[in-house]
């Protein structure tokens, strides 16, 4: 790990990542660096493409969650200041990875939260990230901004009826055809399926739809150049609000996402702790605005981290890491299909992180702003559900990581205890003919044959956060005084009695958490031991033993046992 530690610093160094935002492209230069008398050619003899170095990286990545999942004693990650880094990359694949790993670290603290044997465990030591950034990351993607001109009120000489007409055009295509925010539709399936796939003939079409979705504006005043850095001076406060500890609602800028020029500014001279006059205040507001908007033109022609570098020299460097996520997200919409899914992906698990991290109240106040009602909640669980829904169709399939991410994020969400009631509606956990039914059902479809085109890893996650949501639920809500009919329906019992009788491969990885899940039913609802009895789930369970001594003495015998290199006598 100290190895992983050092390529991470030395990567975030080279490239630029501990200072900012990316701006120089993926290279080699780490691995030849490091690597004695290696060069292009053996680079890429070993699979190593242009840009090695975030392969390696990339690699670490995965191998680093890898033992923070199956290493119980891997209980403090002390690398998390080097992922926040990463969070400044231009690359989606890395930033999707990064999170990834984030997640088990949050997960990992939220579990220490209710442990009960640390008091109110410091964040920082398990999860050292800058959460402005992950929450920019979880929030919905604004509309673009009009034109300037726009902005301003025109005479009818200057204005053109044919610019008028087109105006209208782009808003009514850009509000009707596309729209990043439904996620069924980012992942390139409309929700109503009215529309299919589009083809690799279409593409020049279908990147023409997301254009308008793809404009770049950073606003910002001259006077915001001699502001200090709002992300620094409440990050002491903010990182106190997260430890759990009592104190006041720290004062943040918050996301200038979606948010006039006046609120941004005005919000920033808050910030110095200072309230001027109503008259300095009006001549403030009146002072013109720049504004940073590259053409369209140089983000479908140009490199990420060339548009960047341009933008960095004029924007205030507060505003630096907006305006990475900005391109960052209009690069991710323009270019393909592949590309939107890594952004719902990033989405996804940025939401999943601060549900983990955050208590009920702030997530709430990051995540829908103000306006916090039950509607935008049940908006989220709904469209949530509709990706896992949406696999189960051939011709509307949604990618199985995309519905792993999903599952994670309901995961994520029964932490928050005003979700709750939200995703067990959104699932129909107690109907016969629930939504969860159907997807434990098709679950179960899945685990009867082996070694088929979901037999791999990205299966395995897809099952595992499956199987676990109904004991995530059941662990949020516990009441001991209910009936099993009130927390799920006797058909869903009985499909995880049937996972217990199949005994394949992928059933065989699957058994732990349906016997954590009956332990916690037995414990939390009042009549679960009857119930289960009624199942035969235990006659199930004895089944489960006997087949297993029994496969195990056969693997023996038949001298597939343990190896005796790896013996010890």
């Amino acid at each position: 790990m100290n190895r992983f530690d050092e390529i991470l610093e030395s990567f975030s160094s080279r490239y630029g990542l501990n200072a900012g935002p990316q701006t120089r492209p993926f290279g080699t230069s780490v691995l030849l660096e490091d690597s004695e008398g290696a060069d292009e050619d053996t680079l890429r003899k070993l699979g190593f493409g242009p840009e090695g170095d975030r392969e390696l990286v990339e690699t670490i990545l995965d191998f680093s969650r890898l033992l923070l999942e199956k290493c119980g004693n891997r209980s403090l990650y002390n690398s998390s200041d080097r992922l926040n880094e990463l969070l400044n990359t231009s690359s989606l694949s890395l930033l999707h990875g990064t999170l990834r790993v984030a997640l088990c670290l949050a997960q990992r603290y939220r579990e220490r939260l209710r442990s009960g044997h640390f008091q109110h465990p410091p964040l920082t030591a398990h999860y050292n990230f800058d959460m402005d950034r992950i929450e920019k990351l979880a929030q919905h993607i604004p509309k673009p901004l009009p034109d300037s001109k726009k902005l301003l009120p025109t005479s009818p000489v200057k204005t053109a009826k044919g610019k008028e007409k087109a105006t209208r055009l782009t808003r009514r295509r850009t509000s009707s055809t596309v729209d990043p925010n439904d996620f069924r539709l980012l992942c390139g399936e409309p929700s109503d399926g009215s529309k299919a796939d589009k083809k690799d003939g279409n593409l020049e079409s279908d990147r023409e739809e997301w254009e308008a979705w793809a404009s770049v504006t950073v606003i910002f005043s001259t006077s915001d150049n001699k502001k200090p850095d709002v992300d620094a001076i409440t990050e002491p406060s903010n990182q106190q609000g997260q430890n759990g500890l009592p104190s006041p609602t720290p004062i943040r800028r918050p996301s200038s996402t979606g948010r006039s020029r006046l609120s941004r500014i005005s919000t920033s001279e808050d910030m110095d702790g200072q309230s001027e006059p109503p008259t300095t205040q009006g001549q403030r507001d009146r002072q013109p605005a720049d504004r940073f908007s590259p053409p369209i033109s140089a983000i479908l022609n140009s490199p990420l981290e060339v548009v960047l570098a341009s933008g960095m020299a004029s924007v205030p460097p507060p505003l630096h890491y907006e305006l990475l996520h900005k391109l960052r997200t209009a690069y991710g919409l323009i270019h393909s299909n592949t590309t939107r899914r890594q952004l719902l992906a990033i989405r996804l698990l940025a939401i999943a992180n601060i549900a983990c991290v955050l208590p009920d109240s702030q997530f709430q106040q990051k995540l829908f702003g103000q306006d916090r009602e039950s509607g935008q909640r049940q908006q989220l669980v709904r469209q949530l559900v509709s990706l896992l829904y949406a696999g189960s169709d051939s011709d509307n399939r949604v990618p199985l990581f995309v519905q792993s991410h999903a599952l994670e994020a309901l995961g994520a969400l029964t932490k928050q205890k005003s979700m709750i009631s939200d995703i067990v509606a959104g699932l129909s956990v107690t109907a016969n003919h629930g939504t969860l039914l159907f997807l434990v059902q098709r679950g179960l479809e899945d685990l009867a044959n082996d070694h088929n085109e979901t037999d791999d890893s990205v299966g395995d996650e897809w099952r595992d956060g499956l199987f676990s949501l109904l004991k995530l639920t059941l662990d949020a809500s516990p009441h001991t005084t209910r009936n099993s009919d009130a927390f799920a329906s006797p058909a869903l019992m009985t499909a995880y009695t049937e996972l217990l009788q199949t005994h394949t491969e992928k059933a065989q990885r699957l058994y732990i958490k349906v016997l954590e899940f009956l332990e916690s039913f037995t414990h939390h609802v009042k009549d679960g031991l009857a119930t289960l009895l009624n199942n035969k789930t235990f006659d199930a369970i004895t089944d489960l033993l006997n087949y297993l001594v029994s496969s195990a003495l056969k693997l023996v015998q038949d001298g597939h046992g343990f190896p005796s290199a790896y013996s010890v006598d």
